[in-house]
């Protein structure tokens, strides 16, 4: 059973901070390869991250295109560059914050 519904994975997303990235936010050096591994099995891979969109376009530069990345806890998602979604404040709650 546990074969069968593994099979059927599409898309892993994994957060990074404290998941996929060791102690001291290091890039781990096997996570080039695990990313490689699971394109070859038709699994999309896509970091999921507070961090900004493109710290982790850097981070998997080897691996981008392609690569659907959720950013900024999740307000911003592109896939090679280009807005899948994203969250914004509408200006008048924007025009506030920098009042106070």
């Amino acid at each position: 059973l546990l074969r069968e519904a593994a099979a059927s994975v599409k898309l892993v997303v994994v957060d990074m901070d404290g998941t996929f990235l060791l102690p001291g936010k290091i890039f781990p050096e096997r996570g080039n390869e695990l990313v490689a591994r699971l394109r070859e099995r038709g699994i999309i891979f896509c970091p999921a991250s507070g961090r900004q969109y493109q710290t982790l376009a850097d981070m998997f530069s080897a691996h981008v295109e392609g690569m659907p990345i959720i950013a900024e806890n999740g307000a911003n998602v592109r896939r090679d560059g280009e807005p899948l979604a994203t969250t914004t404040l509408p200006r008048e709650t924007s025009a506030r914050v920098v009042e106070i």
